[in-house]
């Protein structure tokens, strides 16, 4: 008798096995069909991520490239306005010369102020 019952326990794990697993079966094209929403989701996501970089990478590229034009032209101003004054003992420079480089330095300086990103938009239009 003690054989009979364990093969009744056996079977009655096996039957309750059996309706677990049709029951995980039959929930299982739903969690598909979730896999593969979450799928396209994270494949969205990257595309956007790389558009981002790119368009982050473009921006700086810009950013250094018209910074590093500014710098120049900036030095430049300086210079010229460096070579004013030193001749400054050998001959007067016009008052319009001197007027025309220190307006040029500080527009470049305004420029410069102007593509400050850590500026806010109110502080740039301070400068100009």
């Amino acid at each position: 008798m003690d054989r009979a019952e364990d093969l009744r326990s056996r079977f009655d794990e096996v039957m309750e096995w059996g309706r677990q697993v049709s029951s995980e079966l039959s929930r299982l094209p739903t969690t598909l069909a979730q896999m593969r929403e979450g799928a396209a989701n994270f494949q969205l996501v990257g595309k956007r991520l790389a558009e981002s970089s790119a368009a982050l990478e473009e921006l700086t590229a810009l950013y250094g490239k018209t910074l590093g034009q500014s710098v120049k032209r900036s030095a430049d101003a300086a210079k010229a306005l460096q070579v004013q004054i030193d001749r400054m003992g050998e001959t007067a420079p016009t008052p319009d010369a001197l007027s025309a480089a220190a307006a040029e330095l500080q527009r470049t300086f305004e420029s410069l102020a102007a593509m400050n990103p850590f500026w806010s938009p109110a502080d740039r239009r301070k400068t100009s």
